[in-house]
């Protein structure tokens, strides 16, 4: 089959690491069909539509950056940003189409916002469609969805031949928005020739996420680290993120903690992640809501336990046998 991942989220020059899951899944389904991925970006450095391209085996990757759209207009600005957007996803889909030829079916992943070209193309072309999701705005407490977006959200949902969610949790959230489609856990991917057995030697504890604390929570971590210190206990904690951890550095030396005892590393790129990973104790999460995180299965992958919080999805994946909830 001729697939077309939509991706609201994918790796690109404004973030180099911005749903590098939704790659690596790409990835992995390119072992079986001929897949292209389609994602777009707005760009203030730009004038003109931009249209990068890149081929790999099975794999097309076209990523398209539009000028983004400047207007005080609330109502103007909506349309203008709209037309920018829709101008961008069918030059995309062009390129697309002339290279591959024509598309099978559509694998949208991360509903907002290229879901209403997935609901497009099905309702035009008669495309079927299926949804992987991600996003934690389905959960509470998380971010949620504005007026408009929970509108749409629902709208491709309700409509999709097939919800994908990274967990059952999340597609129990999922089914209060569309209850009569029907759904199949399919969980993150992790590439098994980067990701493997490391050192026995392990002492150095590991945190890798994007540092958010509303979600991610690092500074408890920290704190628990501080407590583990004034108990006489050994502490090392490298944390790895592609965002700044600045302000985290400096939070862990008012804690006490010395930078052999509190690394900060990133970005980094996978190879150098699962280096970090196989010579790591354990991955340790502190999360206060969640999916299924992709590092989890990585620190499984490398024969790491993982220490994490009980939340949302992650029960499914770890117990007793693997890590500590």
């Amino acid at each position: 089959m001729h697939v077309l991942f939509l991706n609201s989220w994918y790796p690109n020059r404004n973030a180099p690491t911005l749903g590098n899951f939704v790659k690596k899944h790409a990835e992995a389904a390119a072992r079986f069909n001929t897949i292209s991925c389609l994602a777009i970006f707005p760009s203030d450095s730009i004038s003109s539509i931009e249209t990068v391209v890149r081929k790999e085996g099975n794999l097309l990757e076209v990523i398209v950056y539009y000028p983004r759209v400047h207007s005080s207009i609330p109502g103007i600005s909506h349309l203008r940003k709209l037309k920018a957007y829709r101008k961008a996803f069918y030059t995309g889909l062009k390129t697309i189409e002339e290279e591959q030829g024509k598309i099978d079916l559509v694998h949208l992943n991360v509903v907002y916002p290229l879901g209403i070209f997935a609901l497009e193309l099905k309702r035009k072309r008669r495309i079927p469609y299926v949804v992987t999701e991600h996003s934690t705005a389905y959960h509470d407490p998380a971010n949620k969805f504005s007026p408009r977006q929970l509108k749409l959200t629902k709208k491709v949902l309700q409509n999709a031949d097939k919800i994908l969610p990274v967990s059952n949790d999340l597609g129990k959230a999922i089914a209060r928005l569309a209850p009569n489609t029907p759904q199949q856990r399919i969980t993150n991917v992790v590439n098994p020739e980067k990701f493997v057995i490391g050192n026995p030697d392990r002492s150095t504890f590991v945190h890798i996420s994007t540092l958010d604390e509303d979600q991610k929570n690092p500074t408890g971590i920290i704190d628990v680290l501080a407590e583990l210190k004034s108990e006489h206990l050994p502490v090392r904690m490298q944390f790895i993120s592609d965002f700044p951890y600045d302000h985290l550095k400096q939070y862990a030396r008012n804690k006490g903690l010395t930078e052999q005892e509190v690394t900060f590393d990133g970005p980094l790129e996978t190879e150098e992640v699962a280096h970090a990973l196989k010579n790591a104790r354990a991955l340790v999460l502190f999360s206060n809501y969640e999916n299924f995180p992709c590092v989890i299965a990585e620190a499984f992958m490398s024969g790491v336990p993982v220490i994490t919080t009980n939340v949302n999805g992650i029960p499914e994946f770890v117990n007793a046998t693997n890590g500590i909830l």
